[in-house]
């Protein structure tokens, strides 16, 4: 079983078990992980939470950026914004990532959308090294 089927099953037993239960039930989680070969407990908690989110009809979605935080303004309006591209609630969580020069990452589930300076620029390479040859030829 991969990581986030157990977190979807989770959540599924987090909406019909008692309070009290919902520790024991995540507990058994980590140990089905664990037996599945899993060492890495750190995103199941993320992977749940996004499960809980999905049920309640909220999409999910990440944007990385070099400093973590685009401010509340900007952060309000692009949540607005997918909000109504997506059609749906959107969760949308800031992340640091250090290894971008500038611009951003959005993660909306299993979808990747590259706004970064390194992105371009490899683009940018890509495209001339092609139209470089097609000259050459």
């Amino acid at each position: 079983m991969r990581e986030k089927d157990i977190a979807a099953a989770l959540a599924e037993l987090i909406k019909v078990l008692p309070e009290k239960d919902v520790p024991h039930a995540y507990d058994g989680a980590l140990k089905l992980l664990e037996k599945s070969g899993v060492n890495d407990f750190q995103s199941f908690p993320s992977h749940v939470a996004e499960a809980l989110a999905t049920q309640e009809g909220i999409v999910t979605a990440s944007l990385a950026t070099p400093t973590g935080s685009v401010g509340k303004e900007h952060h309000d309006k692009f949540a607005h914004l997918l909000e109504q591209t997506l059609g749906r609630k959107v969760q949308l969580t800031e992340v640091k990532d250090p290894t971008l020069i500038g611009g951003a990452v959005l993660r909306i589930g299993d979808e990747m959308y590259d706004f970064s300076i390194r992105s371009a620029m490899e683009n940018m390479v890509t495209h001339f090294l092609k139209s470089r040859f097609q000259f050459s030829s």
